[in-house]
């Protein structure tokens, strides 16, 4: 079994996918241990908004639960762009497996997010002048990698250019703007390492160990059944409501159930209401999408009342029997829709495309699609919704 431990829910399942893409059973878990049958056991942490120790005791008991399975060998997937407590993480995961160094490849090249000569570039623009610079105060003013992830931590941290060895204590960051040189730095790996990296590098590691080539990286991704299905999207994120998410909806015909009131004074008053008005759109027209509705709302009411809103109605809707499909939009929406449902594994079917998963919970026949917010839902999704013209 290939254990993988991820601080997020879109992370974790983005890459169960990927193994399920490669043909493996693939599984994510929220909680570290259970009995699984998969050959890629997916650890969601969910410890991305820690704290630096909190983020790092969580992790050390993830990996304590997983050690007596004794897998095969162990991978870290973190965020492309280094958000969240990547050094603590790496730390605490090494010192669980007893590996003496990590060899960090972040770049994913097939998003245009590369790292050459320690400075990160997204679509051949430097990180710090792109929208993530306001997604968090991390990123360096020049985006030099190791400057990224911070500093005061007792190990050592240190950008690796390709033709350079990695170093045998601490963390090597390594450049990639390539899937061949992420290829070149699987030839360097040993068993006193710890893999760690984003989607683009946990592909080729798994290609070089349970496949031996890099060619099965030119795999045929599964053909999604085009059946119809009676969905329900949930969108909580606000800016891709604003620029584009309520076009979309419009275009295929899928009614919107947002949270404002048909006065626009205001949130509605019950969650029963908001329910109830959803579950009546899903009845006549097949497919319904819940939203917030309006980018202003976010500003007056705080986010963590609007995601328990938003996956209190999800749930209810899931729980009355009325849809066959949801697809849930931005990591933070999909767990805690997850673990409200106190859903603790969740099976890999297929992929959309890459980091679009469909996921079977336990105990229902409902499928769940989960995608990072700042994705678009492809085709596929749009065309397989069941829609009854009102």
């Amino acid at each position: 079994m290939i254990v993988v431990f991820a601080d997020d829910f879109s992370g974790a399942t983005e890459i169960a996918g990927a193994a399920r893409a490669f043909g493996l059973r693939a599984e994510v878990q929220t909680l570290s241990g259970p009995l699984t049958r998969a050959e890629v056991l997916v650890i969601d942490t969910d410890s991305r908004s820690l704290t630096v120790r909190k983020a790092a005791v969580c992790v050390s008991q993830a990996a304590d639960a997983i050690r007596q399975f004794e897998p095969a060998w162990v991978f870290k997937k973190v965020d492309s762009v280094l958000r969240g407590n990547v050094v603590s993480e790496l730390n605490s995961l090494a010192s669980a497996f007893g590996k003496t160094h990590v060899l960090l490849a972040p770049a994913n090249p097939s998003r245009e997010r590369v790292i050459q000569s320690g400075k990160y570039f997204v679509d051949g623009v430097a990180l710090h002048q792109t929208e993530f610079a306001n997604e968090y105060d991390r990123i360096a003013e020049n985006s030099n990698v190791v400057n990224m992830l911070g500093g005061d931590f007792d190990v050592g941290v240190h950008s690796v250019s390709l033709g350079s060895l990695p170093v045998d204590r601490g963390i090597s960051i390594v450049d990639a703007i390539s899937g061949d040189d992420l290829e070149h730095w699987t030839t360097l790996l040993d068993e006193s390492t710890l893999t760690a990296g984003a989607a683009d590098f946990f592909e080729v590691v798994l290609a070089a160990r349970r496949f031996g080539s890099a060619a099965a990286l030119r795999r045929d991704r599964p053909v999604v059944e085009a059946r119809k299905a009676k969905t329900l999207f949930v969108c909580g994120s606000a800016a891709a409501w604003q620029s584009r998410r309520a076009l979309q909806c419009v275009a295929h015909e899928i009614p919107i159930v947002s949270m404002l009131q048909n006065n626009r004074r205001g949130m509605k008053s019950s969650d029963g209401e908001w329910a109830e008005e959803a579950e009546l759109a899903l009845s006549k027209y097949g497919s319904a999408m819940i939203a917030i509705g309006r980018k202003q709302l976010a500003s007056s009411n705080s986010g963590v009342e609007i995601t328990e809103r938003l996956v209190t109605v999800a749930g209810d809707l899931v729980a009355r029997g009325t849809i066959e499909r949801i697809c849930l939009e931005g990591g933070a929406t999909a767990a805690a829709f997850v673990r409200s449902m106190n859903w603790q594994r969740l099976v890999a079917l297929r992929e959309y495309d890459r980091g679009i998963v469909v996921l079977l919970p336990p105990q229902t026949a409902v499928e769940m699609v989960v995608k990072p917010g700042s994705y678009d839902w492809p085709n596929d999704v749009w065309s397989t919704c069941e829609v009854r013209p009102g």
